[in-house]
Order: C-alpha cells, then sequence, then structure tokens
C-alpha cells in the first residue's frame, strides 16, 4: 500500500532538520574612518535576511493587465544591538561617528575631506556586511549567506531610560542602507574592500 502523505515517517525521513532562527551570524567591519575593527557578532541580538523587491510595469491591454518585471528594490536592513557595560570597543559610538561622517552634527555639512557631489564608495565610509544562518554544530550553513554591499547607517536609534525599567537591558537598532545584495555560498570573501 502507498504511503500517505500524511505518514510522520516520510516527513522525518525528508525533512533535513530545518534551520533554528536563534543560529545567525553577522560579519561586518566599520569603516577606516572611524577606526576600522569588527563588530562583535555577539552583540547583535536580533536581525534579518534582508528584503529585495522587484517592481512590476503593468500594461493595460484591451481589457487585461500584462505584467512585466520592473525596477530591483532593496529595503533599509535593520539590526538590535546589546549595548555592553564594558564599551572599550565603543561599539555604539563607532556607529554614531560612522553617521555622523556624511553630515556632521555642528557644522551641518559633509565632511571637509569630502568632495563636491559626495558620493561615499570606498573602505573609509562603507563597508560590506553579511549574515548566514549556523547549523548545530556552530558552522555557517552552505549556500544561505547574504552579502549586503556599500552599507552604511542612516539611523542609530535611541535608546530609552526609565527608573521603571527592570529584568531588561540596554538595547538598540541600528539602520543601514545599502547598494544591491550578492547570495554567497560562504561568507569567507565578506569583509571589508580590501580582498
Amino acid at each position: 500500500m502507498a504511503k500517505s502523505i500524511f505518514d510522520i515517517g516520510s516527513f522525518k525521513t525528508s525533512f533535513k532538520g530545518g534551520l533554528r532562527a536563534n543560529r545567525y551570524k553577522i560579519n561586518g567591519p566599520f569603516p577606516k574612518k572611524v577606526g576600522g575593527g569588527q563588530t562583535p557578532s555577539f552583540l547583535v541580538k536580533a536581525a534579518s535576511f534582508p528584503e529585495s523587491t522587484l517592481g512590476v510595469i503593468t500594461i493595460p491591454w484591451r481589457g487585461r493587465n500584462i505584467r512585466l518585471p520592473g525596477d530591483r528594490d532593496y529595503a533599509a536592513w535593520t539590526f538590535t544591538m546589546l549595548d555592553d557595560s564594558d564599551e572599550t570597543n565603543g561599539v555604539r559610538r563607532k556607529f554614531e561617528q560612522w553617521n555622523e561622517l556624511f553630515n556632521e552634527h555642528a557644522t551641518n555639512a559633509a565632511p571637509k575631506s569630502a568632495t563636491s557631489g559626495f558620493v561615499p564608495a570606498d573602505d573609509e565610509h562603507v563597508t560590506d556586511w553579511s549574515i548566514n544562518f549556523l547549523d548545530l554544530k556552530g558552522e555557517e550553513v552552505q549556500n544561505r549567506a547574504v552579502t549586503l554591499h556599500n552599507c552604511w547607517p542612516v539611523t542609530v536609534a535611541p535608546i530609552p531610560v526609565s527608573f521603571e525599567a527592570t529584568n531588561t537591558l540596554v538595547e538598540y537598532d541600528v539602520t543601514f542602507i545599502y547598494d544591491y545584495i550578492t547570495l554567497e555560498a560562504n561568507t569567507q570573501s565578506v569583509g571589508s574592500k580590501d580582498k
């Protein structure tokens, strides 16, 4: 007798165990202008794989619509950081300084080193970041890494504080803008632009 599609044995044989949403790794360097160095990935409390949307061009034709693929757009990428009490690495401060590279707080201007029509495209201002799943052994899962190219922080979110806050750690969001993504087998080549 043929097995039913509801047979649990068939499912267990075919299913490879799935991926865990709490097992992931983010690789991302800071630009040289703020001292370089890697972001401590263990401080990234939550993130998501980036969203990509392909637009639709609609052409009306005799009472029907023909739909063609349009232009691709990438949504901003947000992740949540834990704010460690040991700020010797100055992680939040680096994000803030990185954000200020493009418009200084006091002067409301681009940095003096910027050229007219400032378009950051070097490893002093933008870097490549990646996110990937980890398997149950802690190793990066093949063919699932996503690299975001030419990232820079558009928002370093506020940190709310209150006497009423109990049993909680300080955390904050960082939102990146980037140019495009690539889908890679692993993250061995991901990092700064000095490849």
